[in-house]
């Protein structure tokens, strides 16, 4: 949703105006990355105290999703300033091929994530039936 709404890439741009940054279009995406840092640091700041405070088969389930969350920012953030590279972005074989890894890395590991989670919740569901 984040990602839709582009609310790390308005934040970004607001502290690159605000700073008044100059360093053209690299440091508005640096910006960008200091914005999606902060964001997450909103998210896992709970969860953290969660993980702290849950019992032991919470805290399995969240190593599990972490890993996967891992493998997600990786193909979000490496692999997506690896597309945005000059040397790969105007040469359309690499721009393909990084561009599919980008994406479909995410998606691939967003649907693993989901079908993680509902396992999760119907394994509960018939435990508790």
């Amino acid at each position: 949703m984040e990602d839709v709404l582009r609310i790390h890439q308005g934040l970004g741009l607001f502290l690159y105006d605000a700073l008044g940054m100059t360093t053209g279009q690299r440091g508005g995406k640096i910006m960008e990355l200091f914005a999606a840092a902060f964001l997450g640091f909103i998210f896992v700041a709970p969860a953290l105290q969660a993980y702290k405070t849950g019992d032991a088969i919470f805290k399995k389930h969240s190593r599990a999703m972490l890993l996967l969350l891992a493998l997600f920012l990786f193909c979000a953030v490496v692999i997506d300033q690896l597309h945005r590279l000059t040397l790969i972005q105007y040469n359309w074989k690499y721009n393909v091929v990084f561009g599919m890894l980008e994406d479909g890395g995410e998606l691939i590991t967003e649907s693993l994530l989901t079908g993680y989670l509902l396992s999760i919740a119907l394994k509960q569901k018939a435990d508790n039936s």
